[in-house]
């Protein structure tokens, strides 16, 4: 029987289903490696976005906080911050107006001087106004002023003698030739407000006018210090100083005294209604120190024992009894004592030579105004009736 020898393996046919596996295999990989590389792509894109979606609206919610943050600064502006003060270096305080200011200054000059660290000077006008610039004119007067002492903050309380002469501002809307004597009143009241600010940007505290005994002058007065309000209130240098409710009785209305804290009356207003005594004066003056002291920190920079003098332009006047700056502390135990602590000195109120190239610019004619008045450098008569500003 014939045996036949075993055929080898055929190679050929042996290696095609082997390459082919290999094929396929290398296919599949190619197809897995390109899903991958797609996924890979798809999630890096979602990733971006999700990214960038999440930085929007990161970016979006800064700038919501910034904003609101804004709005927040915006709504509670706050007063720069001062130069530090010092024995050697005070700040220049200067304090105007018309003989309300007489009250004024001598008691808020007593003080800020005392502090150690304020060099105030008071220029009181009797019987003048804006509305009256023949009498004295207070644009020249204050640029005048603005520009040789350079005071770093003003204060400044007017408008008695306007509200006088004025119609009834509750009823009469325009004078005869047909213009609002409120918005005639607003323009003088600007350019004052300008003159005080100055290129400097000094602080202005603009003092309103407390209320008057006489019905018809304290309507005008009112009426007169919303006018001032109003124009303050587009210069953030300006800060107006309402004082009414300091010189009313509960219902808001005029009264000559208040009951202190102590339970004593103290007097606050002369016999005519609307000069101030010297407990007004000081009542008016702590209500004013202590918004210029929230800005310029006098309190806590104060030095006790190193008084600065309390000058008084040439040419002011002074009501008298009003002279806290010159006589001591006053009756009203709550506003007596000073940022330095209690009064244990008297200080004088210097008035000021006129310099040798410079006239006084003192008032000799009377105020259309005023019943009478007498001016002179250290005193003025309180007038029985008409205003006393």
């Amino acid at each position: 029987m014939e045996t036949s020898d075993p055929q080898p393996p055929d190679s050929t046919s042996d290696l095609v289903p082997t390459r082919e596996r290999r094929r396929r295999a290398r296919s599949r990989r190619r197809v897995g490696i390109i899903s991958a590389i797609i996924a890979v792509g798809v999630i890096a894109g979602a990733a971006a976005a999700f990214s960038r979606r999440d930085q929007s609206t990161a970016s979006n919610t800064a700038a919501s906080s910034s904003s609101a943050k804004a709005g927040v600064e915006a709504a509670t502006v706050k007063k720069p911050q001062h130069r530090t003060l010092t024995v050697d270096a005070p700040m220049r305080l200067w304090i105007g107006g018309d003989s309300l200011a007489g009250s004024l200054g001598p008691s808020l000059g007593t003080t800020t001087a005392e502090s150690g660290v304020v060099a105030p000077r008071f220029d009181s006008r009797v019987s003048t106004g804006l509305a009256s610039p023949g009498f004295f004119d207070w644009p020249k007067h204050a640029a005048e002023e603005m520009a040789k002492r350079d005071p770093e903050a003003v204060v400044f309380i007017i408008d008695t003698n306007d509200a006088n002469a004025m119609p009834d501002l509750t009823t009469t809307s325009s004078t005869t030739a047909g213009t609002d004597p409120r918005a005639t009143y607003a323009v003088k009241v600007e350019e004052m407000m300008q003159i005080f600010i100055g290129d400097a940007h000094r602080p202005v505290y603009w003092v309103a006018t407390p209320p008057m005994k006489n019905r018809q002058l304290n309507d005008n007065v009112k009426a007169l210090n919303v006018v001032i309000a109003g124009v303050a209130a587009k210069h953030p240098e300006v800060t107006f100083i309402d004082v009414s409710s300091r010189f009313s009785d509960p219902n808001g209305d005029f009264t000559t005294s208040i009951t202190n804290d102590t339970g004593n009356s103290v007097t606050l207003r002369a016999g005519d209604g609307i000069h101030l005594t010297p407990a007004g004066g000081d009542r008016m003056a702590a209500t004013v120190f202590a918004a210029i002291d929230a800005a310029w920190r006098i309190t806590a920079q104060a030095v006790p024992g190193h008084a600065q003098p309390v000058l008084q332009t040439e040419g002011s006047s002074q009501v008298p009894g009003t002279g806290r700056a010159v006589n001591g502390p006053s009756s009203e135990g709550s506003g007596s004592s000073g940022p330095g602590g209690s009064r244990t000195t008297t200080t004088t109120a210097t008035p000021e030579k006129p310099p040798s190239d410079t006239t006084s610019s003192t008032a000799t004619t009377p105020d259309p105004t005023a019943s009478s008045t007498t001016a002179s450098s250290t005193t003025t008569s309180t007038r029985s009736n008409g205003p006393a500003g």
